[in-house]
C-alpha cells in the first residue's frame, strides 16, 4: 500500500496534477467523512461516516473489523478493476471480472471488500447448484448486507441462471424503492441495501456456459487478463525486507518466461500469477529464516527459492536446460547446500527398517539418491504450497515417497527436532461420489428438520395450553349472577379493579378522566365506570371473552398488560379472596399473556415448518419425478438389455450356424480335393467302357461263332484257326484275336 501510494504520489506530481476535478486524482480510491445518504451498516441516513469515492461513484465504509491479514499488491490493472466495482455498487449493479485464471479476480474483489470494511464471502460454484440452493444465498446476503462473490459463476446451469437473474433483479428494484422489508422467494423479509453481488467467469473454459442476456445486464464487466508480474514481484519483495527488490523480481519474471518459451509443454507446468506467489512466498519464509546471515544475499534468497518450487516438477529432459537459464541471469551465484537438519538420516532409517504405506504393508527400501532427493523436494514443497500434486508412471515410488516423508517428520517431531508430527488419511477418489466430497441433497435430512420444527411448536404450545384451557373452563363456571355480582360492588377491591383494568385494555375499553382522589387538580384514568357500563353491564360478556382473538393481539396493548401481570395484587389467589367471579377474570388474562409470549415464538417457528414442508414437497415432488424418469429410463434399458439379449442369442446362433457351414465347406473342400483324382480314373473308364459298348455286339457275334465252330476241335486245331475272326467286318475285343 505504502509503495503504490507513493508510486500514485509521483505520477501526479510529474503529472502536475493541481486541482481536484483532475483526473488522476478523482480515479483514485479517496475516503471522505461526509454525511450518508442511506442507511449502512453502522450509520442511519444523515449521520457522518467515512465514504469511498472514486470518480463520481460513492460506498459507504461499512466498519468491520476483517483480521489483520495481507493485503493485495495495487497495480493499474487493480486500480482500474476498483473504478469499475465501486462504479457498479453505486448504480446498483453487480460486478463481474472476468478473464483467465491466476489474474486476481477473486482476490481483487476480496480486497476491495477489506477496503471497504465489509465482509465478503467467497463462494466456488458448481453445476450442481440450483435455484433454490442460489435463493438461500441471496436471502443470507439481503438480510445481513455482506458481499459474496461467486467463483466460477458460468458453470452453473444455463438454466438456473435464468432464474438466478430474476432473484438479483428482486432485490436491485427493492434496494433502488429503499424499502425496509420486501418479499423475496415467498419470505417477506428485511432488505439491507449494502448487499452486493460479484461474479468471476473463466471464458471458454470447457464446461464453461454462457451468460444469458437479462443476467448480463444486472453486471457491469471489467476484463482482466495480464498482471504486472514485475511489480507485483518487486512491491511483494520489498515488504519482506529485500533492498534491490526491483532487480531480483525483474530476474524471477524472467526466469519463468524463458522457461514458457524454451522449456517443454506439460499439463503441470504453470508460469502464471500463482508460480510467482509461490516463488514469492518461499523467498519470503527464506528471508525470515536466515536473517542477516553474510551467506545469504538476496539474489541467492530469490535463487534458492526459484529452484526449490521449479525444481521438483520439471521433467529430466528440461532440468539442463532450467539450470542454463538460472545461470545465465544469476551468473556467478553459488547456493549453499540445504540443511535440513536431521530429515534426510531420518528418511534414510526410515528407507532401511520400512515404510509403512498402509496397514499390512510396510516396505524396506533402499535409500537412492534420487529417491531421497525426491522426498526433500516434495518436504520443500509441502512448506510453500496448501496443496501438492505428485506426477509420475506407476510404480515409480510415489506413494512410498509421501509416506516416507510422514514417518520421518513424525519420528523427527518425536525426538524433539523442529518437524511436525504428520498424520495421512487415504482415500480412494473413485469410490466417493461428489456428493460426499462437496455435499448435496437430502430428503431425509430436510424431513428430520421439518419434524424437529414440529416437534418444538408443539411442545411450546404445550406449555401455554393447559394455562389457556384452565382459563377457559374458569370462563365457563361462571354465571351471569357472578358478573352481576362484580358490577354491583360499590367500591371494589384494588385487586379487583387491577383486573377490570386489564380487561378493559384488552377489550380497546377507553378509560374516564375523574379527579385524583388522592387530592390535587390532576386527573386520572378510571376504567370502573366504564367497566361497569360496557363490559359488566353487556350481558354477552363472557361469549366476547370466549371468542377473543388471541392470536392477533397488539404487542403495544400487551406490553401494558403484562405490567399488571407482575403485580402481587394480580394473582389468582389474591384476588380470590376479594371476588372468586374476578379470579376466573384474572386467569382468563393471564392465561392470555402467556398464550401471546408463546405465540411469538411459535410463529417464526410455524412459518419456518410451513417453509420448511414446502421445500420437502418441492423436494420430494422433484424427487418423484426423477425417480419416474429414472424409471423411464430403466425400463428403456431394460428393453434394450432385451434387445441386446435376443440379438446376442440371434448372434449366437449364427455363428453356430457359420461354424457349421465352415466346417461342412471344409469337408467340402477335403471330399473335393479327394474326388479330383477319381476324376481322371473314371475319364478312363468311361472311354473303356464306351470302347467296350461299340464293340460288344462284335464281340458277342464272334465269340459264339467260335465256340459253335470250335467246339468239337482240338486246342492245337483251335489255336491254328486264329484267322478266323477277319470272317466278320464288325469290330471286337482285342482278347478274341
Amino acid at each position: 500500500m505504502d509503495v503504490h501510494s507513493r508510486d500514485t504520489c509521483v505520477s501526479m506530481a510529474t503529472a502536475q496534477v493541481d486541482k481536484v476535478s483532475d483526473f488522476n486524482w478523482q480515479s483514485q480510491l479517496r475516503y471522505y467523512w461526509e454525511p450518508s445518504w442511506k442507511d449502512g451498516q453502522a450509520v442511519k441516513k444523515g449521520q457522518k461516516t467515512a465514504v469511498a469515492r472514486i470518480v463520481n461513484a460513492r460506498c459507504l465504509y461499512g466498519y468491520e473489523y476483517l483480521g489483520n491479514s495481507m493485503r493485495l499488491v495495487i497495480t493499474p490493472l487493480t486500480d482500474r478493476c476498483y473504478r469499475t466495482m465501486i462504479s457498479a455498487i453505486d448504480l446498483l449493479y453487480g460486478g463481474a471480472p472476468e478473464g483467465p485464471a491466476g489474474t486476481g479476480k477473486t482476490e481483487t474483489v476480496k480486497d476491495l471488500s477489506k477496503a471497504m470494511a465489509i465482509q465478503c464471502v467467497v463462494f466456488n460454484c458448481s453445476d450442481g447448484l440450483d435455484y433454490k440452493a442460489m435463493a438461500k444465498f441471496f436471502k443470507g446476503l439481503a438480510g445481513c448486507g455482506s458481499w459474496c462473490c461467486f467463483d466460477e459463476f458460468n458453470r452453473i446451469n444455463v438454466e438456473v441462471l435464468s432464474v438466478i437473474a430474476q432473484q438479483i433483479l428482486t432485490i436491485n428494484k427493492g434496494k433502488a424503492a429503499g424499502v425496509e422489508k420486501f418479499q423475496f422467494e415467498g419470505t417477506f423479509m428485511k432488505l439491507n441495501p449494502n448487499a452486493n453481488p460479484f461474479i468471476t467467469m473463466n471464458p471458454g473454459y470447457a464446461g464453461r456456459a454462457e451468460l444469458p442476456d437479462n443476467l448480463k445486464a444486472l453486471f457491469r464487466p471489467c476484463a482482466m487478463m495480464v498482471p504486472d508480474y514485475a511489480l507485483i514481484g518487486e512491491i511483494r519483495l520489498y515488504s519482506f525486507g529485500f533492498e534491490d527488490a526491483r532487480r531480483n523480481a525483474q530476474k524471477l519474471v524472467r526466469t519463468l518466461q524463458l522457461c514458457s518459451e524454451q522449456l517443454s509443454s506439460q499439463k503441470h507446468y504453470d508460469y502464471g500469477m500463482r508460480a510467482v506467489n509461490s516463488i514469492l512466498v518461499a523467498a519470503g519464509n527464506l528471508r525470515l529464516k536466515v536473517g542477516d546471515d553474510p551467506a545469504w544475499d538476496e539474489s541467492k534468497i530469490v535463487l534458492r527459492s526459484v529452484m526449490d518450487v521449479n525444481l521438483p516438477k520439471f521433467t529430466v529432459e528440461d532440468l539442463p536446460l532450467f539450470r542454463g537459464i538460472t545461470s545465465d541471469l544469476f551468473p556467478g551465484v553459488e547456493l549453499p547446500t540445504a540443511d535440513h537438519g536431521a530429515l534426510i538420516p531420518t528418511i534414510d532409517e526410515i528407507c532401511w527398517s520400512g515404510a509403512v504405506v498402509a496397514p499390512g504393508r510396510e516396505y524396506k527400501l533402499e535409500p537412492l539418491g534420487s529417491f531421497t532427493l525426491k522426498i526433500v523436494q516434495l518436504y520443500e514443497m509441502v512448506l510453500v504450497r496448501h496443496g501438492v500434486m505428485i506426477v509420475g508412471q506407476t510404480l515409480s515410488g510415489k506413494t512410498s515417497a509421501i509416506h516416507t516423508l510422514a514417518s520421518a517428520m513424525t519420528k523427527c517431531a518425536e525426538r524433539g527436532e523442529p518437524f511436525e508430527k504428520v498424520n495421512i488419511h487415504t482415500m480412494n477418489p473413485k469410490s466417493i461420489k461428489s456428493g460426499q466430497l462437496y455435499g448435496n441433497f437430502d430428503e431425509n435430512t430436510q424431513a428430520a428438520e421439518a419434524a424437529g420444527i414440529a416437534e418444538s411448536c408443539q411442545a411450546d404450545l404445550d406449555k401455554a395450553m393447559p394455562a389457556l384451557e384452565g382459563a377457559i373452563a374458569a370462563l365457563k363456571s361462571l354465571s351471569k349472577g357472578d358478573i352481576v355480582e362484580i358490577k354491583a360492588m360499590k367500591k371494589p377491591p384494588d385487586a379487583v379493579k387491577l383486573v377490570m383494568e386489564a380487561v378493559c385494555l384488552m377489550m380497546a375499553v377507553k378509560p374516564d378522566k375523574i379527579k385524583d382522589p388522592n387530592g390535587g387538580n390532576k386527573k386520572i384514568d378510571d376504567y370502573w365506570g366504564p367497566a361497569q357500563k360496557n363490559l359488566l353491564g353487556d350481558p354477552r360478556f363472557l361469549q366476547h371473552l370466549m371468542e377473543y382473538d388471541r392470536d392477533n393481539m397488539a404487542p403495544a396493548m400487551v406490553e401494558k398488560v403484562i405490567t399488571y401481570t407482575t403485580k402481587e395484587q394480580f394473582q389468582v389467589d389474591v384476588v380470590k379472596k376479594a371476588s372468586i367471579a374476578a379470579a376466573g377474570l384474572c386467569r382468563w388474562v393471564s392465561a392470555m399473556m402467556i398464550y401471546d409470549k408463546v405465540a411469538k415464538d411459535v410463529g417464526p417457528k410455524k412459518k419456518a415448518l410451513k417453509e420448511a414442508e414446502q421445500s420437502l414437497k418441492s423436494a420430494k415432488e422433484a424427487l418423484e419425478e426423477k425417480e419416474a424418469t429414472l424409471a423411464e429410463v430403466q425400463k428403456k434399458l431394460q428393453t434394450l438389455q432385451d434387445q441386446l439379449d435376443a440379438a446376442n442369442k440371434k448372434k449366437g446362433d449364427l455363428q453356430t450356424q457359420v461354424t457349421d457351414c465352415a466346417t461342412k465347406l471344409e469337408r467340402a473342400e477335403q471330399l473335393i480335393k479327394g474326388l479330383g483324382g477319381e476324376k481322371v480314373r473314371w475319364n478312363e473308364l468311361s472311354e473303356e467302357l464306351a470302347g467296350k459298348y461299340e464293340n460288344v455286339t462284335g464281340d458277342i457275334l464272334l465269340s459264339s461263332g467260335v465256340i459253335a465252330y470250335l467246339g468239337a476241335f482240338q486246342g492245337r486245331t483251335r489255336e491254328r484257326n486264329s484267322q478266323l475272326q477277319s470272317l466278320i467286318s464288325r469290330p471286337f475285343s482285342t482278347r478274341f484275336g
